[in-house]
């Protein structure tokens, strides 16, 4: 395919199923904290790699390249 026939067929799908690791501790957090991570996830003055940092010294697994593509609307959560 080329880019043009690509640009016109518009972006790919994202596949939507079961959350994300971000969506899945979202959704497991108290709501106080699932609201401060929603807080921190739309400040662009944390990096992806400090939100990683963060939610590892709390004791959270989530990979790293997911915090981006969660934080873009490109994980299975679709759109934030």
């Amino acid at each position: 395919m080329t880019l043009a026939a690509r640009q016109q067929a518009g972006p790919p799908t994202i596949l939507h199923g079961d959350p994300c690791s971000v969506g899945t501790l979202l959704a497991a957090l108290p709501k106080a904290e699932a609201d401060a991570l929603r807080g921190i996830l739309a400040d662009k003055a944390w990096t992806h790699e400090s939100i990683f940092d963060t939610l590892i010294e709390e004791g959270h697994e989530v990979g790293r390249q997911t915090i981006g593509r969660h934080r873009r609307g490109q994980c299975r959560c679709g759109p934030s």
